[in-house]
């Protein structure tokens, strides 16, 4: 499914070709009535955006604050991708889209991106979701919904005196491709230490409910833990 999403870039700035900045500024949304959204206004207003620049560098801008219309970032003269992310309140990842923007000397650049909604895949087995993903292609982001009792079992960490979940081991594996986890059906009350070391490919995770004790290592190693271990406190 795509969504009708008009992000503006435009350019401007004065710079030669190669040195000084250009300010970058992108309307999220239809901010500045610059396009439309199909979901409703108030899936819209909720919506927060994180933007990743590659090209003459490397960095990213954002989570913005939810329904913020528009940012300006400097940047350098060149070829420059963007990679747009909008995220749900909850940090879960809604819609995602890539482009190409040029940066040159005495140039207005404007480009359309179009952002592709999420769809979650269930799995209620461990096993299956190990093989699904080995299948996927790398550099994707998936929202994958876990329904089980636990993680798995413990696995003994690469290089480290320390054990993992075996759901841990999968997305270390294949750390190519980019995980969004929703545990929210699944009926586990511990999420032990160390279950989700060095898991850099996990971009968010919801917790279940009946989670009530989740390990220090754990809760250092993913945001949404972390926040979840101090408010829980």
């Amino acid at each position: 499914m795509h969504i009708t999403v008009f992000i503006v870039i435009s350019l401007s700035g004065c710079f030669s070709e190669w040195h000084g900045n250009a300010i970058l500024t992108i309307y999220l949304g239809g901010g500045a009535d610059r396009g439309a959204f199909t979901p409703d206004p108030e899936t819209l207003k909720q919506l927060s955006y994180v933007i990743d620049f590659s090209g003459p560098a490397t960095f990213t801008v954002g989570p913005t604050k939810p329904g913020e219309g528009s940012i300006s970032v400097s940047v350098f003269p060149g070829n420059w991708n963007v990679t747009v992310t909008a995220k749900n309140s909850n940090g879960s990842v809604y819609a995602i889209g890539k482009a190409t923007v040029e940066a040159r000397a005495g140039q207005n650049v404007s480009k359309i991106i179009t952002l592709t909604k999420l769809d979650w895949k269930i799995f209620t087995n461990i096993d299956e979701f190990d093989k699904w993903l080995k299948a996927q292609p790398s550099g994707n982001i998936y929202n994958v919904k876990l329904n089980v009792g636990d993680l798995g079992s413990k696995i003994p960490a690469e290089g480290a005196e320390y054990e993992i979940s075996e759901v841990a081991y999968i997305l270390r594996s294949k750390s190519d491709k980019y995980v969004n986890l929703d545990l929210s059906g699944s009926t586990f009350t511990t999420i032990g230490d160390n279950a989700f070391e060095h898991c850099l490919n996990l971009t968010g995770v919801t917790i279940p409910d009946s989670v009530t004790y989740i390990g220090q290592e754990s809760s250092d190693s993913v945001p949404e833990l972390k926040k979840w271990a101090v408010d829980s406190s």
